[in-house]
This record gives C-alpha cells, sequence and structure tokens, in this order.
C-alpha cells in the first residue's frame, strides 16, 4: 500500500529550516503519489493557460467591437473570438476563414497573422509551463530531500569496562561493537562510491542530504610533529565550518544550528631512529627470539616491557599480508575514554589528538613499490617453477613495521561563528567553551549530538573497527585466499591515498550518524538480545525533538514546495474565477456608464447559443426569451423543430411553422403538419446588417 513508504519517511507537510518557514515548507509523497500530483499540475497549468486565453479572446474582442457595418470577414473572426476555448481550435477556424475567403485570401492572412502568431506563443509557453511545472513545484534545490520518521530513537549504551564477565555488560558490549562495526563497514563502502575518484553519480549516493561533505586537502605540508621524526612532508584535510543543518542534515532553524571542523594533519614516522632489538627474556618464548621494539611512547598499564610503545618477534610468520595497529593519545583525557598512549616529547601535541598507526606489511609486490609506508624495493630475480617463469618479488623493506602520526584537532561554532571553541582534541570541547553566553537549549542539543559523531568517526574507532578491511592496498592484492601473497605494484604516494580514504570514510559515517540517530539500526546478538535494548533515548525536551528533526534523500520519494504549489493553484483558479467574472463586470460597467452598449451586445449575440437563436428566429422558429442570457430558450417548453433542410445545396429558405408537442403524454400531443420551404427567389444581399 502507498503508506508503507511512508514507516521510515514522514510523508505529509514539514519545513526544511535551511530555506526558511516559507521556501521551506515542503509536502512529501511517495514517489508513485509524487507522479499523479506532477501530472494534475500540469492538467492544472494547461487549464489556466486555456482561461488566460479566453481571458484574452475576450479583450481583442471587446477592442475590436464595432459599430458600424463591416464586412463578413470581420464577424467571423468576432465569431471566432467569442466561441474559441482552446488554442489549437482558434489557429483552425482562423485558417478555415483565411481558406474560404478564396477571392481576398492575402486579406484574410494579412488580418489574421498577429492573431495565429500570438495564439501560437501562447500556446508554446503554457505548454512549456505545464511540461516543466514538476520543475517549479519540486522542492527546493533538491525535490528527493525528506524528513526521516522516528518511532524511535537514541544512542547506543556505552558501558563501565570494570566487569567484563558480568553477563548484563558483556551483553552491552557486544550490541555496541556490533552496531558500530556495521556502520563502519557500510561507511566505507559509501566513501569508496562516493567519495572517492569513481564520482558521486552512482544510485548509491542518493542517501544523504549531500553526496559528499567537501574539504580541502594540502599535499606537501610541514611536518605536524618534531621534524626528526618525520620521514618526509605532511598532508592536511580540512573540513572548514560544516553546518548541522546545511551538511549534516540536522534540520534546526538556522540561528539553532552548529558548525563542526575537522582537521587532520599526517605524516611517515622514520620509525627505525625509534627502533631496538634484545633477546627475548628468559620464559617469554624461544630462548633464541630476537624482539624488536619502537619507543614512541608508554602504553596506558603495559607493564611487560615498559617505555616501548609496541615490540615483538617472529612477524613475518603472521597469515595476514596486511596488520595495522594503533594507540592514541588524547587532548584532556580522562582514563575512561580509551587514552592507550603517552608519547614521547617528540610526538607531544597541546591542542591535537595523537594518532600513532603502524603498518604490518608480508605482502610480495611484483615491482619496487617507492611509497614510504609501503616501501619494498628490495626486489629478487623471479624463480622457474615447472618450467614457469615467475615474475621478480619485492619483499616489503625489512622492517617490524612502517609507521604514520596523525593529528586530530576540532572546532565548534555557533551559526554566525559570534562564538567558537578553541581548535584543539576533542576531549578539550565543551558546552562551556564558547563562552559566557553559552549555547542555547537547541544549540546544547546539537552540539551534543554532532560532539558524539565526531567522536565515533574518530580515527581510532575507524581503525580499530575497520581494520586492514579500510586498506586501499588491499585492491592491489592478487588474491584473497589462493595463497600467493602477491601484490600489484603501488602508486609513489600509497599512503596518502590511505589516509584520504580514512578522512572519506570519517566523513561518510559523519553523513549516516543523524539518520543513525533517528532510527537506530536493529540487530540481534543473541537469543531474544536485539540492540535496540541498549539504546539510551534522549531525556531533555530539545534531544526528542531532534529525533523528528534529520533530513535525508530517497528517491523513493518526492518532495514539493508548498509556496510553488499554492502559486500553481492560486494563478490557475485565479484565471478561472477571472474568466467567468470578467465578461459580467465589463457588461456590468457598460450598462452603468452608458459606453461600450454595442461592444455588450455584440458578446452576446455572437456566442453560440444567440447564434442558433437567431438561425431559429430566421427561419420562423420562436418566440424565444433570455436573448441577453448566457443561454437563450423557447418561450414554452416543448417545441419541437429542425433548422436543417433537406439539402445544402440550392438557396436559402424560411420556415414559414414548425411543430408543437404539448406537455404531457405523446398520445395526447396535438400535431401541426409542416409546410414545405418557402424558397427566396430573391438573389442573396450583399450586405449583412
Amino acid at each position: 500500500m502507498w503508506w508503507s513508504a511512508c514507516e521510515t519517511v514522514y510523508c505529509g507537510f514539514w519545513i526544511n529550516w535551511e530555506y526558511g518557514s516559507i521556501k521551506g515548507s515542503n509536502l512529501t509523497l511517495p514517489s508513485e503519489w509524487g507522479l499523479v500530483l506532477n501530472a494534475f499540475v500540469t492538467l492544472f497549468v494547461k487549464m489556466g493557460g486555456e482561461n488566460l486565453w479566453m481571458i484574452i479572446c475576450f479583450i481583442i474582442h471587446q477592442l475590436c467591437a464595432s459599430s458600424k457595418k463591416q464586412d463578413d470577414m470581420y464577424h467571423q473572426f468576432q465569431l471566432i473570438l467569442r466561441n474559441t476555448e482552446s488554442v489549437q481550435v482558434f489557429v483552425k477556424h482562423l485558417l478555415q476563414v483565411c481558406k474560404a475567403h478564396r477571392g481576398a485570401r492575402f486579406e484574410a492572412y494579412r488580418r489574421s497573422f498577429l492573431l495565429i502568431i500570438f495564439a501560437v506563443l501562447h500556446a508554446t509557453t503554457f505548454y512549456a509551463a505545464a511540461l516543466l511545472s514538476s520543475k517549479y513545484v519540486a522542492s527546493y534545490k533538491d525535490p528527493h530531500i525528506v524528513r526521516i520518521a522516528s518511532d524511535f530513537c537514541g544512542s547506543m549504551v556505552e558501558p563501565a569496562l570494570a566487569d567484563l564477565r558480568n553477563p548484563e555488560t558483556l551483553e552491552t558490549i557486544d550490541a555496541l561493537m556490533v552496531v558500530l562495526r556495521n556502520g563502519y563497514r557500510r561507511s566505507l563502502g559509501y566513501s569508496k562510491a562516493c567519495y572517492a575518484h569513481s564520482g558521486t553519480s552512482s544510485v548509491a549516493c542518493d542517501s544523504y542530504v549531500l553526496s559528499a561533505l567537501s574539504y580541502n586537502t594540502t599535499r606537501g605540508s610541514p611536518c605536524p610533529f618534531e621534524d626528526k621524526i618525520c620521514n618526509g612532508h605532511g598532508i592536511t584535510f580540512d573540513t572548514g565550518p560544516l553546518r548541522s543543518d546545511r551538511e549534516i542534515g540536522i534540520n534546526t532553524r538556522p540561528k539553532d544550528s552548529i558548525s563542526a571542523r575537522k582537521l587532520l594533519t599526517c605524516a611517515p614516522l622514520a620509525g627505525e631512529k625509534y627502533a631496538d632489538t634484545f633477546p627475548l627474556p628468559e620464559g617469554l618464548g624461544p630462548a633464541d627470539a630476537i624482539v624488536k621494539g619502537y619507543k614512541f611512547g608508554d602504553i596506558v598499564g603495559n607493564t611487560f616491557l615498559p617505555g616501548y610503545t609496541i615490540a615483538a618477534w617472529n612477524v613475518e610468520d603472521g597469515q595476514k599480508l596486511y596488520d595495522l595497529w594503533i594507540a592514541i593519545s588524547m587532548v584532556d583525557h580522562v582514563e575512561d575514554k580509551g587514552n592507550t598512549l603517552l608519547p614521547i616529547p617528540e610526538l607531544r601535541s597541546p591542542d591535537s589528538d595523537v594518532n600513532i598507526i603502524g603498518l604490518l606489511n608480508r605482502v610480495n609486490y611484483n615491482k619496487p613499490v617507492k611509497d614510504l609506508w609501503f616501501n619494498a624495493q628490495n626486489c629478487s630475480q623471479g624463480q622457474v617453477i615447472n618450467d614457469i617463469p615467475l615474475p621478480p618479488t619485492c619483499p616489503a623493506t625489512n622492517v617490524f613495521a612502517s609507521w604514520i602520526a596523525c593529528k586530530e584537532r576540532y572546532q565548534f561554532c555557533t551559526a554566525n561563528s559570534a562564538h567558537c571553541s578553541p581548535l584543539t582534541g576533542l576531549h578539550g570541547i565543551t558546552p562551556s567553551s564558547f563562552g559566557s553566553t553559552g549555547l542555547n537549549p537547541t544549540q546544547a542539543a546539537v552540539f551534543n549530538m554532532t560532539w558524539i559523531m565526531m567522536r565515533l568517526s574518530s580515527l581510532n574507532f575507524q581503525i580499530g573497527l575497520n581494520g586492514v578491511d579500510g586498506l586501499v592496498a588491499n585492491e592491489y592484492l592478487w588474491d584473497g585466499g589462493f595463497g600467493t601473497g602477491m601484490s600489484a605494484g603501488l602508486p609513489d604516494n600509497q599512503w596518502e591515498i590511505e589516509v584520504q580514504n580514512w578522512m572519506n570514510t570519517t566523513l561518510a559515517l559523519l553523513q549516516r550518524s543523524p539518520i543513525s540517530y533517528a532510527r537506530p539500526s536493529e540487530f540481534d546478538v543473541g537469543p531474544g538480545i536485539s540492540t535496540r535494548k541498549r539504546i539510551v533515548a534522549p531525556t531533555d525536551p530539545e534531544g526528542k525533538l531532534l529525533c523528528h528533526k534529520i533530513k535525508a534523500k530517497s528517491t523513493a520519494h518526492s518532495s514539493f514546495t508548498v509556496l510553488g504549489l499554492a502559486l500553481t493553484l492560486a494563478f490557475g483558479t485565479s484565471l478561472s474565477i477571472l474568466n467567468s467574472l470578467l465578461p459580467k463586470l465589463v457588461a456590468s460597467v457598460q450598462k452603468r456608464t452608458g459606453k461600450g452598449a454595442h461592444r455588450r451586445v455584440e458578446w452576446i449575440e455572437t456566442s453560440a447559443f444567440q447564434l442558433q437563436r437567431m438561425a431559429a428566429e430566421g427561419r420562423g422558429i420562436g418566440p424565444w426569451e433570455g436573448r441577453e442570457n448566457s443561454v437563450p430558450r423557447l418561450a414554452e417548453y416543448g417545441h419541437l423543430f429542425n433548422l436543417t433542410g433537406q439539402s445544402l445545396r440550392g438557396r436559402w429558405g424560411r420556415v414559414e411553422s414548425y411543430q408543437m408537442v404539448a406537455k404531457g403524454p405523446v398520445d395526447e400531443a396535438e400535431e401541426v403538419e409542416m409546410e414545405t420551404l418557402d424558397v427566396d427567389d430573391r438573389p442573396r444581399p450583399r450586405e449583412m446588417i
């Protein structure tokens, strides 16, 4: 049924506050009903054009009406103006008149030329308006912008990790991780389809208010840390201010919106400068094992090898071709916020969240890779097995891991940028960061929602949940299960491509998050265990209202501007009313002023019904009443007559009598014999008065 399409999308009237209460008033319908409304508007516009044409014909008729004697061509033109309701019939009748005047066709065409041209222009204009009506009644900017229908909303519970053996805590963690991982995997797919070089023409990109959020990219930026720890230049991505109402899709009044900015700067690290090798302590593994460790800072809670960020041995024996590892240091962190790294001075930043990402690479490439993160230039000649020459192999450089470090900074501002937080790490920003004036209740609710979305889209969560699945380098691998361990060569700037893909996925998740808030995904993570039970609904009035203020895009629905519909209906209705009232109003003025009486009489007497009356009277049929009305009638009801003769050939004649049938049963009627037509032998007069 038609309302089944309205379970996830609100169908009805709503306001897109981005464009104000008037221009932003919308009507959303399922697409099939949108087609019906478009068809109605098209026909209504066409009807409006016909009414306007009849008004124009009335005006031309009145301007041309003359009390002087005129030729038959004049009267025929006036007859057409009086009795034509469509442009097509009007032009057809004009051409018929021109064709009929064989001896004066040039004069006929000369008189009708401007009328025909004007009629064609009018018809073309209104046919075009009717065909394009779906454009100017469609919702402003995009006809597929809709409001999400929400019957339940909120965010997932984040349990304390004090006791993972508690069944309730474990079920909550199950629900949280399944929902987060599902969201990241979907966002990863969306970013590849809609942010990457493949373009945004895919149908999959018609889900959010914008197909993709834009940002500025600066390549070759300076190292964001101390120069000695970097291995080359950096790359910076800056979203600029992303408005919550325009880009993110939270449909509040512009004055209640919030802008959020993310600045991501990354650079490869000279990891080998901070690496040590040493024998594995006795009792922890093979006696001859050599451990390699990297000193980028202490890991919180690490008592195994203090001072080492990561240390391992025999890493070449892993099953995965790529492995990723991440640690994070956040500004103003507290223990339960997931801070894992206490960085060395070279990596510390008082105003940024710092991420250290390690890549363990076990791939053999078929050509040298000069990229700073996937470096593989120690190539060997290909072997020959079973008389089949194999390609050269270029294994990753003989290091335990290669490293990238990234800074994440954020800034929130009110809509007019009058109050902004500092540009700093995410946990360094609170509602009090906006100054003494603070935020109004709606802005505070929008800020809280946006802050949570920014947190969940950070690199720490993304790499931790997507892992190696988020690497673009996977697309170059030869296989996923044959065990060749081979890959095609990689571009020299592959590390930049990977970081940009992380940025794209971050923004894709940011676009997805408001919809997930309004309509949380539901999964069963066990018998009778639904993720919906782990959703925390907002308790404040403003937070509850935000559940019903989320915008998205749906190709299964059509949104129409109420302003466009109202103007179209008002314009068409006004023309219809004016067409009905104008002749009466003009006639009333003519009667009151005594001016233009001949115009009023000619308008009445050139109507089809009055001409029929005159034709009947010309053949002796009458009397008639209602000579000044739209439709005259015989003075007595029930009279039968025939206006036509037996043949159209010969001269015109006059009916001397007609048959009258009295009211009542047929067998009681009085019959009067019809006399034959009395043919007048006199010549037809040349001038008709």
